[in-house]
């Protein structure tokens, strides 16, 4: 749960198939501009993407223009520009000369045809929701019966023939601190990098910055969850605007040393870096100073030691400590 404001449902499927893309767009963006503070491009990519996501816009359907989307909104051109160039990287839709911008198909794909990479992102997300459900209060059976009812009204009547185990713990554990590594009240954080202002930032110079919570269980790879935790901190998005990040920048890599793990501009937005658990400082042995924290996120996305963020054009290699 985040302290940030909600939409209601500005994505349901219901009561829509009959409304024109730019009614669609202009109410979900009505919403998400007065409760979110990521920009404004990445709030349309990430609306469009959802409502893709959900069958609100179908394939083959037409995007407004880039103007006439601007103009809808009050918006510059180029922001709008911004958000379908991201969404054409990535597939979503179809940029044509002369011929607008389209949702894209969606194409099957056998499940031999799919890589490593993106079978072990699906059994994340699937025990994270398992994980998450179960530490809500709910039943295997009622977590099959919601995802059963959620593929048939896309279309897809698939159902999981198995339940994960998930073991739930009390707490959240410690972990073993780096050598060398110390929180103190002048620990830096470099943001470098696709930037403008490349710079240092100390706890004084985040200070100002507004402060949000997120409230949610935190679930592991592993097989276990702790039900309920409470970070608070300061938004990343807030943190990357202090830099002035380039046009270019499309991901920020979040490092701990020698580790980094990469995030689109577009979840940076409603993520955290949370300096207090469970209203108490954070410890060191939980990831002090700072801690990456994103909402609903798996335990491998949470990185502990925070001390560098570098805007890049694309994520790179993953990298651990060697």
């Amino acid at each position: 749960m985040s302290t940030r404001g909600t939409t209601g449902d500005p994505h349901s499927v219901l009561n829509r198939s009959s409304r024109t893309t730019s009614e669609l767009l202009v109410d979900a963006l009505s919403h998400l501009r007065d409760a979110d503070p990521a920009p404004a491009y990445i709030q349309i990519e990430r609306c469009i993407r959802l409502l893709v996501a959900d069958g609100s816009l179908e394939s083959g359907r037409r995007l407004p223009t880039v103007r006439a989307l601007a103009d809808q909104l009050g918006l510059a051109a180029n922001t709008v520009a911004r958000a379908y160039a991201e969404l054409v990287s990535q597939g979503i839709v179809i940029s044509r000369a002369g011929g607008g911008t389209v949702v894209a198909g969606r194409q099957p794909t056998a499940a031999n045809a799919l890589d490593h990479a993106g079978s072990e992102q699906l059994r994340r997300v699937a025990r994270h929701l398992v994980a998450y459900s179960l530490a809500l209060g709910h039943t295997p059976g009622e977590v099959i019966h919601a995802v059963r009812a959620e593929l048939a009204a896309l279309g897809s009547p698939e159902v999981a023939q198995t339940e994960p185990h998930v073991e739930v713990w009390p707490t959240l554990p410690t972990h073993s601190v780096p050598p060398g590594r110390v929180a103190s009240a002048n620990d830096g954080m470099e943001v470098s990098g696709l930037v403008a202002r490349a710079t240092i930032l100390r706890r004084n110079d985040l200070a100002p910055l507004g402060r949000g919570t997120l409230q949610q269980p935190f679930a592991c790879d592993e097989g276990w969850v702790v039900p309920s935790l409470r970070w608070e901190g300061v938004w990343l998005a807030d943190v990357l605007v202090l830099a002035e990040p380039h046009p270019l920048a499309r991901f920020v890599r979040v490092c701990a040393g020698t580790y980094n793990t990469p995030l689109s501009l577009a979840a940076a937005g409603n993520a955290l870096l949370a300096d207090r658990l469970d209203d108490q400082p954070l410890a060191l042995e939980h990831g002090a100073p700072w801690r990456l924290v994103l909402p609903g996120g798996a335990c491998y996305t949470s990185v502990k030691w925070v001390d560098r963020l570098e805007l890049v054009a694309d994520p790179g290699v993953h990298a651990s400590p060697g």
